[in-house]
């Protein structure tokens, strides 16, 4: 969850204010303040473009000594190539003075302005398509002994050579062989990422990150109920059949000779869907070119598992809007009870796939998968 104060998160609990903005910055020029008129920010869990924002912006813009900037020539600079937008969200309350964080840093497109309704409409999305669009021109041939996370590093750096990194992978595993990795930068980023046991992608406030992927074992960060003083407004949990998968095999894949370990498994060992209760082995194969040991092959493997064995309890919750909310963020919900049904206050430990916040009401919408239950007999 991006770094706020206890009262921030207290705050949105009880009466608040919601503010959100847009800055854009141009190649060359200063930056101009856009007001926000509707649209919402979402982000997925994912190697790729994790955030995305679909908004309107009334079309004349505020610079910060106070002048404005006319329609014409906000969206002559919304579509610049080079120029860079970042959407803020934030809330005001008793507790708190107007505090704004960054949700999405990116490049704006499908920009379109509404001539005499004063609005522009325009989609933001992270930079990620610099690494997916920029591939090589020739195939990549790393020297074998380069740090898988400073490959990754350098692949996007070049890609986007202005950005700050930030680098808390754990990851000190090396690419062995120099091999051939074709053409494709954001698919060489994605296997050593994978390989690694991190996470690779350009964060809220448009820095290259890296960091270990997140796991069942990562801390709660928030806890999310309904009734006075909650901010749960209403959950729908489901069963998503449609990925039973009970076991990741890891195995080697480099064209040459410097992986000697043999494929290496894990499986779940309780539960209804582990292959003894279930009757059936679902397996899940990953290829790695550069785990260099079946110890690494085995850690990469437990880390997958407790990525596709989540998947079937799922949850679609709406609540009052924590723009602090990371994607992959470990929460709590607090499922109420329901006499009618026969169930008792329920609380679970959800793992965050999809946030969507609606930039004008502070709402927000999470989809989730279950990592288990806490207790119970949690209301008590």
């Amino acid at each position: 969850m991006y770094q706020v104060t206890d009262d921030f998160i207290q705050s949105l609990r009880f009466t608040h204010q919601v503010y959100a903005t847009l800055t854009v910055t141009p190649p060359s020029g200063d930056p101009v303040s856009l007001g926000i008129q509707s649209g919402s920010v979402t982000a997925n869990y994912q190697q790729g473009t994790r955030r995305t924002a679909d908004i309107s912006v009334y079309a004349v813009g505020t610079l910060a000594g106070g002048g404005s900037v006319p329609a014409s020539d906000v969206a002559a600079m919304l579509k610049r190539a080079g120029t860079i937008c970042r959407v803020e969200a934030g809330i005001s309350s008793s507790l708190i003075s107007r505090t704004m964080i960054p949700m999405v840093t990116g490049s704006p497109s499908d920009v379109a302005w509404r001539v005499g309704d004063g609005l522009i409409d325009l989609n933001v999305t992270d930079d990620w398509w610099r690494v997916s669009q920029g591939r090589f021109t020739i195939a990549w041939t790393p020297n074998a002994g380069v740090k898988r996370a400073t490959a990754v590093s350098t692949l996007m750096q070049q890609a986007a050579p202005d950005r700050q990194v930030v680098n808390s992978a754990s990851d000190i595993g090396t690419i062995q062989s120099q091999g051939d990795w074709g053409v494709n930068r954001d698919a060489a980023i994605n296997t050593l990422a994978t390989d690694g046991g991190f996470d690779a992608y350009f964060d809220r406030e448009g820095r290259i990150h890296l960091e270990d992927s997140k796991n069942s074992d990562d801390p709660i960060v928030w806890t999310a109920s309904a009734g006075d003083g909650g901010v749960l407004v209403s959950a729908e949990t489901g069963l998503d059949v449609q990925r039973l998968y009970n076991t990741v095999v890891v195995k080697p894949s480099a064209t040459d000779n410097s992986q000697n370990w043999t494929a290496q498994t894990a499986s779940l060992t309780t539960g209804d869907r582990a292959p003894a209760n279930l009757g059936v082995i679902v397996p899940y194969f990953l290829a790695s070119p550069t785990i260099s040991s079946a110890t690494d092959a085995l850690r990469v493997a437990r880390q997958q598992l407790s990525k596709v064995t989540g998947t079937p309890e799922t949850l679609q919750a709406d609540m009052i809007g924590n723009p602090a909310l990371d994607e992959g963020d470990v929460i709590e919900v607090l499922i109420p009870g329901n006499e009618v049904e026969g169930t008792a206050t329920t609380l679970w430990r959800y793992y965050v796939d999809t946030i969507t916040w609606d930039l004008l009401t502070g709402g927000m919408t999470v989809k989730a998968r279950n990592e288990g239950e806490v207790s119970e007999n949690a209301g008590d």
